[in-house]
């Protein structure tokens, strides 16, 4: 072409030098993005059982987790069992029944399970789902 010095030899390896950075940075936020997606509802220290269904996603639900000595986090918050009513009503959006999503251990004893569905039914919820993780 003329008009246009060729690239110098130095630029060329200055771009070189740079490929395998952007690459290794790709790498890691792929990385980040895959373990960040398998972490999920793991990460928090509770282990849902094993179902045969399909996974339900529900996105406007409270979430309630019950870890395996039986405490209880709603919507990440520590609560008691007491307070779980008024909390509840506290949280719903204005005249709407909330939807309420148990995250029970896997170990957490059943009927504590089933006792606190039927009391947050009883305390106003419009549905109450018990959550579990597919089978493999």
């Amino acid at each position: 072409m003329i008009g246009q010095l060729p690239r110098s030899r130095g630029r060329q390896r200055e771009e070189a030098g740079i490929l395998p950075l952007i690459n290794v940075v790709f790498l890691l936020l792929i990385f980040v993005m895959l373990t960040g997606r398998m972490a999920g509802e793991h990460a928090r220290g509770v282990e849902p059982p094993a179902t045969a269904m399909g996974d339900a996603s529900v996105t406007d639900a409270l979430e309630l987790m019950v870890r395996e000595d039986g405490s209880l986090l709603l919507e990440g918050a520590a609560i008691e069992r007491d307070g779980l009513a008024l909390a509840l009503n506290t949280r719903s959006k204005g005249s709407t029944k909330p939807r309420v999503r148990i995250l029970a251990d896997a170990s957490a004893d059943s009927r504590l399970v089933a006792n606190l569905a039927a009391n947050l039914r009883a305390a106003g919820a419009d549905t109450v789902e018990l959550i579990a993780v597919p089978r493999p």
